[in-house]
């Protein structure tokens, strides 16, 4: 083995590690990250001195679909670091947090390039997302607390398990969800198998419903109904319409269910949020007022004056309001490539590898799922949540490339 390709590993163990150890320890992400990138630097001077090439050449990321419209939003970030209101704030920021979305959607398509890599890091990712569900239904119905941090259940009895907050991990729950019932579809393997995720699937489910989050179950919702309806359209297109018709109703028995919980003052007090965070971007419609300095800004077009400062629990309006619309613009780009680029190849290769496939569309329907939740949260704003969606969007781009490979 090369020494590139010792290092290849060397980084795939840090992001096992982190995959695993995501939803209880920021540290132990921040520390995999930092690892993975030294490792990545190191590679890539070997790189050069070896293939005698030039420093953009050795330094230039793994080429993707999702490369421009990534560099647009970089710059968009840096001209509104240029003109922010709390400049060293955001410069921090911006390279402490906003690039590291980038670096760890770049590390994974760096170190996984086969097929075998790709499994053993979903593995590992389903395993802890149903280790995480066991542990939030052991909190809410034996210890109160959750088993590896002891979390304690919450006042109005709302799972987290290793989370801050119940909403963290429904949103967690949410991308995960999609992706277990697509394995538990796979044909080709044993029946033992199906069973099993199947299984996974319903405790999953199970502990999603006991995080009372709505805006999480909507997530959910959207998340599987992508997955039937493209993987019905790919397979059994003579039954689409039937999905339709379970869809529809299974959303109306959801509705049902959520009007059933009265979060009255919780959704007037987001709407109320919501509508200042409107004028704050109006002020600064097209570089916002810099990156990471929303909860800071906010409190002065707040209508309902408080002490302590909030997050705009909409990831689209905090971010336009931090880096304009100049900024979203370029976000949406990036999701626009992302989710065309990622069905047109699981739409045109299906045939070819039915596993990977599956893989993929279990992935594409939990990411929709993300960017619903990200409507009614901070999870772009939260490490965890932030770097777990680009862990996924960089093992769907590995996973449909392999596809398009077959």
């Amino acid at each position: 083995m090369v020494l590139s390709e010792k290092i290849d590993s060397l980084i795939r163990f840090f992001l096992y590690v982190l995959i695993f150890w995501l939803p209880y320890s920021s540290a132990v992400v921040e520390i995999c990250v930092i690892f993975s990138i030294i490792l990545l630097v190191i590679k890539r001077v070997v790189l050069i001195k070896q293939e005698h090439l030039n420093f953009f050449e050795g330094f230039s990321p793994r080429a993707s679909a999702l490369n421009k419209p990534i560099l647009f939003f970089i710059v968009a970030c840096v001209l509104s670091v240029i003109q922010s209101v709390f400049w060293k704030q955001s410069i921090y920021n911006f390279f402490t947090k906003t690039l590291e979305w980038f670096v760890v959607f770049f590390l994974v398509l760096e170190a996984f390039q086969t097929k075998k890599q790709i499994f053993i890091a979903l593995g590992i990712f389903v395993f802890t997302a149903f280790s995480t569900a066991c542990d939030g239904l052991v909190q809410y119905y034996f210890t109160h607390k959750d088993l590896f941090l002891g979390k304690a259940l919450q006042p109005d009895m709302r799972i987290t398990a290793a989370f801050k907050t119940s909403n963290g991990l429904g949103g967690y729950l949410a991308v995960v969800l999609p992706l277990v019932i697509a394995m538990s579809l796979n044909r080709s393997w044993r029946m033992y198998q199906q069973i099993l995720f199947a299984i996974f699937s319903v405790i999953i489910f199970w502990a999603l419903i006991l995080t009372f989050s709505r805006g999480a179950w909507l997530a959910a919702f959207v998340g599987v109904s992508v997955l039937a309806m493209v993987f019905f359209s790919l397979r059994h297109p003579k039954l689409v319409k039937w999905a339709v018709v379970l869809i529809v109703i299974i959303f109306g028995c959801s509705f049902g269910a959520m009007e059933a919980i009265d979060r009255s003052d919780t959704v007037q007090w987001r709407i109320g949020v919501w509508r200042d965070s409107l004028r704050m971007i109006a002020d600064r419609p097209v570089f916002g007022h810099g990156i990471n300095t929303f909860m800071a800004v906010f409190q002065s077009y707040r209508t309902a004056h408080l002490n302590e400062p909030t997050y705009a629990h909409n990831c689209y309006l905090q971010m336009t309001a931090e880096i304009g619309m100049l900024g979203m613009g370029a976000l949406l780009w990036v999701l626009a490539v992302l989710f065309s680029s990622s069905f047109k190849k699981i739409r045109i290769f299906a045939a070819k590898d039915n596993e990977l496939m599956l893989l993929s569309l279990g992935l594409f329907a939990g990411m929709a799922a993300y960017f619903v939740h990200c409507f009614f949260d901070t999870n772009l704003y939260t490490l965890q949540l932030s770097v777990y969606i680009w862990l996924v969007i960089g093992l769907l781009v590995a996973t449909t490339n392999q596809l398009e490979k077959g």
